[in-house]
């Protein structure tokens, strides 16, 4: 069971001001929130049989449609309205 000083201390560690009356109160509710976390750590830890045997793999497809990186890059320079060497001006945004 925690006592009132370990939850004086906790309040100590986790820079949180509280009152005697607020650490009374919270002394009878933290074995609850224990015992709360102790069974979502049990449920959490239960393997379904159908978890046990499904296999995990890629979901990517492999991009079998490679291309040559710069092979249009000079169309689409060449198509810019207003360009600079390789690149392409653009007007100002702010």
């Amino acid at each position: 069971m925690i006592d009132k000083e370990k939850i004086h201390e906790l309040a100590n560690l986790a820079r949180i001001n509280m009152t005697e009356e607020e650490e009374k109160e919270l002394t009878g509710e933290v074995e609850h929130i224990l015992e709360f976390v102790e069974s979502i750590q049990e449920a959490s830890s239960v393997e379904s049989d159908n978890f046990k045997n499904t296999q995990s793999y890629n979901v990517m497809r492999k991009d079998d449609n490679e291309h040559n990186k710069s092979l249009y890059t000079k169309d689409l320079i060449r198509e810019a309205p207003d360009k600079d060497g390789n690149y392409v001006r653009v007007k100002k945004i702010l």
